[in-house]
This record gives structure tokens, C-alpha cells and sequence, in this order.
């Protein structure tokens, strides 16, 4: 047998040994970790910060929103900030609501690392820095032989490998640590599935509607909600708001309701609607009065419908004659004169006309 033909058997063995499944490929970094046998469904193959990484045999199907690798990444920072985080696609930069995400040359404990330099799409957080080698924690980095599944515990990344995004407050504040646990977290047993980490996003988002109108809920309600579009709506009180799948807001009367919608990465939102009544017209009994000096009078006025949310305010165009209080009361004082007294409800206005001799 010459040397070609030599070889050209042994690639052709190996790729056979290969393609059968005999033996796992990984690259040669990567031994650098602990190699994990999944044996259970919602193994706990590592903890950081008191956040555990799940694991369960077989290979991913796709679907699993429980234990992808983004699935660790959106629980820890769920816990460890109170953020949630979306948009962990590959070659994008992470969104979370109420704050950015800004990428880092140097990384911390904490950060998110991202395998965004390859074709491949993985992320995970790093637990600690050495040199221009971080050590991460992660889920799903795990490969099938026959019926057996392996991971790696502490996986190892060179720094020209990979990016790193921190929170902009996290970076404002110069943290040189991972930050303490604010949720704790009880880790998955070895014998049952962790319960579902979907929560509601750490967002305050409101929005008001007027009864009988509609209104739909934008990246202006939402920040980046057309990056991460919602799947499905519903609300909390449909007698006072009411929710269209395509995210159309309808005001059906006086209240406050919670809007939640499900958005396409399995994550969760939540909006307040408040529902008002706008004036629909408003009248003053007198539009022109005279009032001696150093008294009291006061203004009536009538809106409609009675259960406008709106609110009666009342200024003068020329206090030094005449104030008006919050009831509408005139005091007129030692100074004769004319001043204009404005009265609003919502969008409508009067003026009553007020001369003091």
C-alpha cells in the first residue's frame, strides 16, 4: 500500500467513525472544561450567582425554550438585574427593556458572551476572565453519542472568539464583579424538569385609550417591540379594554386593564391601558360678570358626560384683579380691572370674562 493510499483509508475510517456517531466532535479547546453525563431531564450541570444551568439527554429539537442557550442567559439576568433579555439572534445585539446592551472588549464576570464571529449561534455568561481566556456558563452545549449525552461544565472561549455585551448601567458604574444575587433561585432536581422561566418583562409601559377608540400598541409603547413582534394579546378586563391579535387596543369604558402578549421568542409583556372619558362639551353659566373689589364669586360650570375623566382647571389671565381657586371660586381684590378666566376640561375650553369696579 503506498502513502496516499494510505492515507486516503484512513480519512475515509475516520469520516465512517465520524458520520457513524462512535465518537463526539469537539474542538480541542473545549476539553479544557469538565466533561458532564446527562442522565436526567433538568440535570444541573453548573450554578453561578446561585443561577443554575439545566440540561436534559437527547439533542435539541428547536422548540425547547426551556433549555436553549438562550434560555440561561434570559433566567440570569431575569435574576441577577431584574432585566429581560431578547433579540439573542445571531449577529445581533442583545435588547432588554428599560436600558441597552453595549458591546465590551474587556469582559467581566456577568457579561453576556456571544458567539457571533462564526457561523454558529451561542450564548452564554461569563464567569470568570484570565488573560484573553474567559470561562462561561451555559446551556445546550452538549453533543449525542449512540444513546448517550455529553456536556461541558466551564467551557472556555479565547477572547478574539467572541463578543461581549454589559448593560450600559452595569458599565456606568464601573463593576469590576459579578453582582450579588437579588433572586434566589432553588436549583432543578435531578429527576423532574425546572418549571418555566417565562416572566413578565421589567418594564413599567402604560398607555391610555379613549373610550370607543382604538389604539395600537407600538415600538413607542414597547421599545424595540417590532425587533421581538408579539404573537398573541389578551387582557386582564375585557368589559373595560378590549385586545385585537394584531395588538389594536380598544377602550370600552372607564378602568384600568392589564394588556399581555406573548412576544416570538417566548417571553412575556405587560402594558397598563388606562381607559378614559373625554369631555365632550363643557358650559359656563355666566360668560360675563362684574364683581366689586374684595369679594368672592363663584364660577359654575357643566360637562358632559358626568363620568369624563377629565379634570376642571381654572386659571386668570390677570391675577393681580382677580385669582381663581381649584373649584372655581373668583376673589377679586382692591384693584379695578377686567381679567379673563379660563376654564378647561380635556380638550375644551370657556372663557367668563370677569370685570371688577
Amino acid at each position: 500500500m503506498n502513502t496516499k493510499r494510505g492515507l486516503r483509508l484512513v480519512s475515509f475510517l475516520m469520516a465512517l467513525v465520524l458520520l457513524s456517531g462512535i465518537v463526539p466532535y469537539h474542538d480541542a479547546k473545549a476539553a479544557s472544561g469538565t466533561m458532564i453525563t446527562i442522565t436526567a431531564e433538568g440535570q444541573v450541570v453548573d450554578t453561578f450567582n446561585g443561577v443554575s444551568s439545566f440540561y436534559r439527554p437527547g439533542s435539541w429539537d428547536g422548540t425547547d425554550m426551556t433549555y436553549g442557550c438562550h434560555a440561561y442567559v434570559i433566567r440570569y439576568y431575569q435574576a441577577i438585574y431584574g432585566r429581560t433579555v431578547y433579540n439573542l439572534f445571531h449577529n445581533q445585539v442583545p435588547l432588554t427593556y428599560g436600558d441597552v446592551f453595549i458591546a465590551v472588549a474587556n469582559p467581566q464576570p456577568g457579561d453576556i458572551c456571544a458567539q457571533v464571529k462564526t457561523s454558529s449561534n451561542h450564548w452564554s455568561i461569563v464567569k470568570s476572565v484570565r488573560g484573553s481566556t474567559v470561562t462561561v456558563i451555559d446551556q445546550n452545549n452538549k453533543w449525542t453519542v449512540g444513546n448517550t449525552t455529553y456536556a461541558y461544565k466551564n467551557y472556555t472561549y479565547n477572547t478574539s472568539e467572541v463578543t461581549f455585551y454589559r448593560l450600559s448601567s452595569v458599565a456606568a458604574g464601573a463593576a469590576t464583579a459579578a453582582p450579588a444575587v437579588t433572586v434566589a433561585q432553588t436549583p432543578a432536581t435531578t429527576t423532574a424538569a425546572p418549571a418555566t422561566t417565562t416572566a413578565q418583562a421589567a418594564t413599567s409601559a402604560t398607555m391610555t385609550v379613549n373610550k370607543g377608540k382604538k389604539k395600537k400598541i407600538t415600538d413607542a409603547v414597547l421599545p424595540n417591540l417590532s425587533l421581538n413582534p408579539a404573537v398573541s394579546w389578551k387582557s386582564s378586563k375585557k368589559k373595560v379594554a378590549k385586545v385585537s391579535a394584531k395588538g389594536y387596543v380598544t377602550g370600552v369604558k372607564k378602568g384600568s386593564a392589564k394588556i399581555t402578549g406573548t412576544l416570538s421568542d417566548g417571553q412575556s409583556v405587560t402594558i397598563k391601558v388606562n381607559v378614559k372619558v373625554p369631555t365632550k362639551s363643557l358650559k359656563l353659566v355666566s360668560k360675563d360678570v362684574t364683581l366689586g373689589m374684595n369679594t368672592s364669586w363663584k364660577l359654575t360650570s357643566t360637562v358632559s358626560p358626568r363620568n369624563t375623566t377629565d379634570v376642571l382647571k381654572f386659571s386668570s389671565s390677570n391675577p393681580a384683579i382677580a385669582t381663581v381657586s381649584s373649584d372655581g371660586t373668583v376673589q377679586t381684590y382692591g384693584i379695578r380691572g377686567m381679567t379673563k378666566i379660563k376654564v378647561k376640561s380635556g380638550s375644551k375650553k370657556k372663557i367668563c370674562i370677569v370685570r371688577v369696579y
